[in-house]
């Protein structure tokens, strides 16, 4: 998916697994995630928005977002991922509640740090 912006190819790489330990990975992370201790935020956040807006949230190809209040707001959150904004994609449509709340809790990380511009 793109982020609309204009930018050089990345690459990526694609690890193909087994069926039975893609289930077991699966087990695991639904244990993580009603635990508490699932990195399915940062993981979502790593392949969606990292791409335009930086791995620390620092901008890129899309604006920097540190200290954007957005990002402690949810439902304006919600609708940003889902409908998308200017030449941001709707990257979240479709996206689980369960998804959408652990990237809304990792990206409340930025919401206090300071700009870099």
């Amino acid at each position: 998916m793109s982020c609309g912006y204009e930018h050089p190819h990345m690459v990526a790489t694609v690890q193909a697994i087994s069926g039975s330990r893609f289930q077991s990975w699966y087990a695991k992370e639904a244990a993580a995630q009603a635990n508490g201790t699932s990195d399915l935020g940062k993981m979502t956040f790593d392949g969606a928005c990292a791409t335009c807006h930086g791995f620390h949230a620092q901008g890129a190809f899309g604006p920097d977002l540190r200290g954007n209040p957005l990002l402690t707001q949810p439902g304006a959150m919600k609708t940003l991922l889902d409908n998308g904004r200017n030449k941001m994609p709707a990257v979240g449509r479709g996206w689980s509640d369960r998804q959408l709340k652990a990237l809304m809790a990792y990206v409340k990380r930025f919401a206090g740090a300071t700009s870099g511009g």
